[in-house]
């Protein structure tokens, strides 16, 4: 497979750039080792790194599911190998998915746009709030242990004193 040439295996140099912010897509890539940071604004005076992907990760997807140009730079922060697939091989793939599910995802890409240009911000800042959020209004609920060897319900929550 990754002699194919839908499938390409890459390395990347520290600070080398994999894609650049305004560009077509060309490509997804598969992070087999290394890091990359994606950065937003890199030639402005205020650069923003919106956040670092690692081994499993995938980046450039997005840009080849509606064609639009990449929202931020993807930079190589160490040595960096990745499985390169390309955008006819993936939009080959994309166009067997069930059309159904094809329109689910292509939709979802789409209002992610949208609401990072809304909110002047990026993907990654609006998926990092949403599981902020979630995380503060997460409210463990109790759980019964059910009964314990004494033949008492709960047997666990009662203090010592009122163990039988």
């Amino acid at each position: 497979m990754e002699d194919d040439l839908d499938f390409k295996h890459l390395t990347f140099k520290a600070r080398n750039v994999l894609f650049e912010e305004g560009e077509q897509g060309e490509a997804a890539y598969l992070i087999r080792e290394g890091a990359v940071e994606i950065r937003k604004g890199i030639h402005g005076d205020y650069p923003l790194i919106l956040a670092t992907r690692v081994k499993g990760d995938i980046i450039g997807e997005m840009a080849l599911f509606d064609d639009h140009p990449h929202m931020a730079t993807a930079v190589a922060v160490e040595r960096t190998e990745v499985l390169a697939i390309s955008r006819r091989e993936f939009r080959r793939r994309v166009d067997e998915m069930d059309p159904a599910m094809k329109g689910i995802v292509i939709l979802l890409v789409k209002r992610l746009r949208q609401m990072a240009a809304d909110n002047d911000t990026s993907i990654a800042a609006l998926v990092r709030a949403a599981l902020e959020e979630q995380a503060r209004s997460h409210r463990p609920r109790p759980r019964s242990l059910g009964i314990g060897d004494s033949g008492h319900a709960d047997t666990a929550r009662r203090t010592a004193g009122e163990r039988p």
